[in-house]
């Protein structure tokens, strides 16, 4: 298999350098599963995935896994080397958003990656830090493989960069999941030419046994889409069909974690769910009693005739049905459709603990609006740059949620900087039409710019009078626009945005991406020691806590509000967390905290603050006395 350019994309494992490697102790395997295991690391050695190798540093074991057809899947076991490497946090997209795009299209598409992973070449530098042992001997792999903790994320990257101009608009993806949509039947074969020329372009490799062409519904990311909504899979309702009643936490957890998947799909889950609360307690014994199991047989039946619902359509109304129980208020959010026929978009609900139980029903109500958060409008700052060899514009968004969104342009055009400002704002403005944005503040650092757009300042220069007129046209587009003069410090970002672009301007070849890293070099110490003798001296160097370990992890009880909206018995407890909770954010089963910087910060366990604190003083202790910051690499 030819795989991908590396140019486009290859996996790098990025190993802490104090990462100490680790052999895993050799595994047995029964007689009879030896030839199978031989037979598929022939094939890896037939397909040049893998390459045998001696006296390696790491040495992983293998995990045999049986597939559907029987056949067996040699997986590896990368616990040891995923803990010696930082998680990659490029954002995986939304399903939930992903799937509502993809619905209400005539014809799809669906695709699947063949040997997905093993399309992207691992870096030469980290091949050999794959090493894992079989019966047929060790080897490492020389392509990316199922197990490395960001090896999705790499392939997510890899396809946004392919799909970069089809995304959400002819094509969504997931990873490896593919699916082509279009809105009338007869530009389907045209848009799946498009997207096959681009798959031939990058050789990027489908699977032929995966696949269903021209069809008007099918599955994705674990629904079932169509041109009139979506729907459950049904084999995730027979899954909790068969389910036993749970006997244990464990299995209660994992009942409703299968709810969780589906929860947009089910009226007031979380008054459904309510009898099972009591259970999840701390030091609560497990009794389920005949309210858990009516709860639980109540679910089942629900699920029996599983609703269809809908994505919203731009630009039409929104309908907000909310009702209030005892312990639980709950919300349904729906649209009329083209022929004013109500649908339902999404199922909301929440428990109410606390003080919020004595609520009369219509204050519940009133609490279940709250939960609608207004947020603030988004921010546009501009910057144009006009240089004697070329021209650069540079334009940040900034999100509610504090996201930053930057674009840099190269300007064609040899131009004044008043013009280069001019094209700053015009390219701005365009993305803020095309994102369909109703609130935005304007910034720049320039007082001329924004007075002549607002009319204050007449524009006495011909050649700027299109650009202004043209600004116009599109500040009309958005319902609420206004513009603001900020000091030149906080316009810092757009104006390098703007000078990077107009310094690559001279260039006949540039980069369509230039990455930006944190990075302080620290030369080796004069003095040379061995591993072991600088490991000890650090262990001796570290205090030593004689106090009882708090097994209790800090982030579960803000884990558990933004989940499942369960808060602690302890009044104090609970009025803390509601203040802390705005401050934190769930991505990927991973908790966040916003820095005030609109950065997300990855929330540690003790252990893992211990480790961190650890490799510090590791490289601290590496450093000569003369730099002023550790390594960050």
């Amino acid at each position: 298999m030819p795989g991908l350019d590396p140019l486009v994309a290859v996996h790098k494992l990025a190993v802490h350098p104090s990462a100490r490697p680790v052999k895993q102790s050799q595994r047995r395997f029964r007689p009879g599963l030896v030839p199978e295991i031989e037979k598929e690391v022939d094939k890896l050695i037939a397909a040049n995935f893998i390459r045998e190798v001696k006296y390696p540093s790491w040495i992983a074991n293998i995990i045999p896994v049986k597939k559907k057809n029987g056949q067996i899947r040699v997986s590896v076991n990368f616990c040891d080397m995923n803990k010696a490497y930082p998680k990659d946090d490029f954002p995986l997209p939304i399903t939930e958003l992903m799937v509502d795009a993809t619905t209400g299209h005539e014809a799809l598409s669906f695709m699947d990656g063949l040997s997905g992973y093993n399309q992207i070449r691992m870096d030469p530098k980290d091949e050999e830090l794959t090493v894992f042992r079989t019966p047929k001997g060790i080897f490492y792999y020389k392509v990316m493989l199922f197990g490395l903790k960001n090896a999705g994320v790499t392939y997510q990257r890899a396809m946004q960069n392919i799909f970069n101009d089809f995304l959400h608009k002819r094509v969504e993806c997931y990873v490896d999941d593919l699916v082509v949509k279009t809105k009338q039947w007869s530009d389907h074969l045209l848009d799946l030419r498009a997207v096959f020329e681009r798959l031939r372009r990058f050789q990027l490799k489908m699977n032929p046994l995966k696949w269903a062409f021209s069809v008007t519904s099918g599955k994705f990311l674990g629904f079932i889409v169509h041109h009139r909504g979506i729907e459950i899979d049904q084999s995730k309702i027979e899954a909790i069909q068969k389910m036993p009643k749970p006997r244990n936490i464990s299995e209660l957890k994992s009942f409703q974690g299968h709810l969780a998947y589906i929860r947009r799909f089910i009226s007031n889950l979380a008054g459904r769910c309510q009898p099972f609360s009591r259970l999840l307690k701390k030091d609560t014994p497990f009794e389920w009693d005949e309210s858990c199991q009516n709860a639980f047989n109540n679910i089942r039946a629900y699920l029996t005739k599983p609703l269809v619902l809908v994505a919203p359509i731009v630009d039409r109304p929104l309908l907000l049905y909310i009702t209030a129980q005892e312990k639980s208020v709950g919300a349904l959010l729906a649209q009329c459709d083209e022929d004013n026929k109500e649908r339902s978009l999404y199922y909301l609900s929440r428990t109410l603990v606390g003080a919020e139980l004595n609520y009369t029903p219509i204050e519940k109500t009133y609490e279940e609006i709250f939960l609608v958060e207004v947020l603030p409008p988004w921010e546009m700052y501009f910057g144009g740059a006009a240089r004697r060899n070329g021209a650069g514009a540079g334009v940040l968004f900034v999100s509610p949620r504090r996201d930053l969104l930057l674009f840099s342009f190269v300007l064609t055009q040899n131009c004044s900087n008043n013009e280069a400002e001019y094209q700053a704002i015009l390219l701005g403005l365009g993305m803020a039409v095309e994102m369909k944005l109703s609130q935005l503040n304007i910034n720049d650092d320039s007082t001329l710019v924004i007075k002549k757009i607002i009319g204050e300042f007449e524009v006495k220069k011909l050649e700027l009078v299109s650009f202004w007129r043209h600004a116009g046209e599109l500040l009309a587009q958005i319902p609420e626009a206004s513009l603001h003069y900020v000091p030149r410090s906080e316009n810092g970002p757009a104006d390098a945005l703007a000078g990077i672009a107009a310094s690559l301007a001279q260039f006949n070849e540039r980069p369509s991406q230039v990455p930006i890293c944190e990075r302080w070099v620290i030369p080796p110490p004069a003095k040379e020691e061995t591993e072991e003798e600088q490991t000890e001296e650090i262990e001796e160097s570290l205090p030593i806590s004689v106090s009882q370990n708090e097994t209790k992890d800090w982030r579960e009880p803000i884990s558990n509000f933004l989940r499942h909206g369960t808060l602690p018995v302890d009044l104090r407890e609970r009025v803390q967390i509601r203040r802390a909770a705005p401050k934190y954010v769930f991505i990927n089963d991973v908790l966040y905290q916003r820095s005030y910087e609109g950065l997300l910060l990855r929330c540690l366990s003790k252990e893992e603050g211990l480790q961190v604190l650890k490799e510090t003083q590791w490289n601290l202790w590496r450093a000569p006395s003369w730099p002023k910051a550790p390594s960050t690499s």
